[in-house]
């Protein structure tokens, strides 16, 4: 079974630059912007045939679509309108699909975007036209997000990504360099908090072992006590006190003798 491959909507223009020059490189360059699902265009301008369009000075309006083509590639339509006199006037298609893109980039840096900043930047007169404009982009992967009718805003959950310039990735290796460093930070001060919380584990436990062992011993004492306090007396050692008891009440009635008179039983009178 061959292997199947998906190709971007972008190749198949990138291919056909390869055999158009001069006039076949600009209809290309009208053919693209034209096309719907076609939201990136910075491979195609690489391509060699595309870039001799700006400096292509035989064929008209070479360099002025070469100057669309970047403008869609990097640009917005509040651009457009700032320098239309030297650039090719716009199909509903092609003013559709740069209005897409600059809410695409408004997406990038607001999470929430006003109807009435849109309005401004895009040339819309009416709130309805913005909202089936944002509701074809979201059917078409360009946006997603919600229309907050009664607060008059779009909430962005999604927007594309779209070209870069070569002079921009400086600025973005610097982003995501800083990116990388706030997260070694973060990643620091969680172990850091790992290694205190550990600590206190390790301390706690060794209080509570400690407490445990106190109350062990106050047991073992208690119960110490109760069991001296319980033990019945020895019938030998009784049997000892009540002898010693008896011997002296002997002794004592040994040495006690009742009184009497003394005489020899006779008795004498004095004679006169």
């Amino acid at each position: 079974m061959p292997e199947q491959t998906s190709t971007s909507p972008l190749e198949t223009y990138v291919l056909l630059a390869n055999g158009a020059k001069g006039a076949a490189a600009v209809n290309l360059v009208q053919q693209v912007l034209e096309a719907p699902g076609v939201y990136v265009f910075g491979e195609l301008l690489d391509h060699p045939n595309i870039k001799d369009l700006e400096t292509n000075t035989s064929t008209p309006n070479a360099k002025g679509y070469f100057d669309l083509l970047t403008l869609f590639a990097y640009g917005s339509y509040n651009e457009y309108l700032s320098g239309q006199e030297k650039l090719p006037p716009l199909s509903a298609n092609m003013k559709k699909k740069l209005r897409l893109l600059t809410i695409a980039s408004m997406a990038t840096r607001e999470k929430t975007i006003k109807y009435d900043q849109m309005l401004g930047v895009l040339g819309i007169q009416t709130i309805r036209e913005l909202e089936d404009l944002i509701i074809d982009g979201t059917n078409n992967a360009v946006l997603k997000g919600k229309l907050d009718q009664k607060s008059k805003h779009f909430e962005v959950d999604y927007a594309m990504g779209r070209d870069i310039r070569k002079n921009d990735i400086g600025k973005i290796s610097a982003t995501l360099q800083q990116w990388c460093d706030n997260c070694d930070a973060m990643l620091a001060c969680i172990e850091n908090q790992v290694v205190r919380a550990n600590s206190m584990k390790e301390s706690h436990l060794e209080h509570k072992t400690n407490m445990y062992k106190q109350v062990q011993d106050i047991r073992e004492q208690l119960k110490a006590k109760q069991q001296l306090s319980d033990c019945p007396e020895d019938p030998d050692s009784r049997m000892d006190i009540d002898r010693d008891r008896r011997g002296a009440n002997s002794a004592d009635k040994k040495g006690h003798k009742p009184k009497g008179l003394r005489g020899s039983g006779k008795t004498s009178f004095w004679q006169k």
